[in-house]
Parts: structure tokens; C-alpha cells; sequence
């Protein structure tokens, strides 16, 4: 199993899991153009897109405008530092929410970002800081 896959089991698992009370999960669809996955919610649909390593996040901003649009990337320094280096563009879509994960960390296997909610509730001059934090939370992604 490549990267992309094992990411990609572990995002649906883990979104299932998520909804387990609510149930408002109706059906989830892979491979749906140009999400890797679709949530079909009876409130909202979610987007979801795979991306094990951030190379270029110009190309995820079409993805990103307004919708409820998860990122699901490995736990590495390069995805954070890809992250930091495109701050701006990511902090426009308040619905945005990155999952950092490794699934085969010994201890938790999995930070999450709101981009927009946390550039209204930390200070510019900590992001770095901060982000390296909930990094460290998760053991770094080795493949």
C-alpha cells in the first residue's frame, strides 16, 4: 500500500469515527474529480483531498475557495514548512482543516489545523512557534 492509500484509509476511518453520533453521514464517494474523496453529509458536504507531501500548494487554492475542505498530509517538517511558507493563502477559507497524521505513531496519530481560526486566536509573531509545537505532538512521518 503507498503512501496516498494508507492516507486515504486512515482519513475515511477516521471521518466515520468523527461521525459516529451524529450520523449525518450519507455516503462516501473516492476519486470524485478533483477531491480524492467526498462526504455526502445530510448538513454540509465535506471535500477531501489526499496530499501525503505538500510540494505546491498553489495547486490545492482552486480546491480551497469557501468550501468545507479537509487536507489530509503526513506529519513532516517539510508539510508544516510548506504550510508557513503559504500562511496567506490558506487562512482565506474560514472552512479549511488540515490533519496532519502519521498512523503508524506510537502515540497520537494526528494534529488538526484550522488555518483561519488559528490566525484570529495566536499571534503572528508565536505561528512558527506554534505550529512546530502541535508538529511535535505526533511522531514525524518516515515512511
Amino acid at each position: 500500500m503507498n503512501d496516498k492509500e494508507l492516507l486515504t484509509d486512515w482519513a475515511v476511518t477516521w471521518l466515520k469515527h468523527k461521525d459516529i453520533f451524529l450520523k449525518q453521514i450519507t455516503q462516501i464517494e473516492e476519486h470524485t474529480g478533483e477531491y480524492d474523496v467526498m462526504v455526502r453529509k445530510t448538513t454540509q458536504d465535506q471535500f477531501v483531498l489526499i496530499r501525503p507531501q505538500l510540494s505546491d500548494l498553489k495547486e490545492l487554492a482552486p480546491n480551497l475557495k469557501e468550501k468545507n475542505v479537509y487536507v489530509f498530509v503526513l506529519n513532516t517538517k517539510a508539510n508544516v514548512d510548506a504550510v508557513l511558507q503559504n500562511w496567506y493563502a490558506l487562512i482565506k477559507n474560514p472552512k479549511l482543516c488540515m490533519v496532519f497524521v502519521n498512523p503508524r505513531s506510537s502515540t497520537e496519530t494526528k494534529w488538526v489545523l484550522y488555518p483561519a481560526t488559528h490566525e484570529r486566536i495566536t499571534e503572528r509573531s508565536a505561528l512558527k512557534r506554534g505550529l512546530y509545537a502541535l508538529f511535535e505532538t505526533v511522531e514525524v512521518w518516515v515512511g
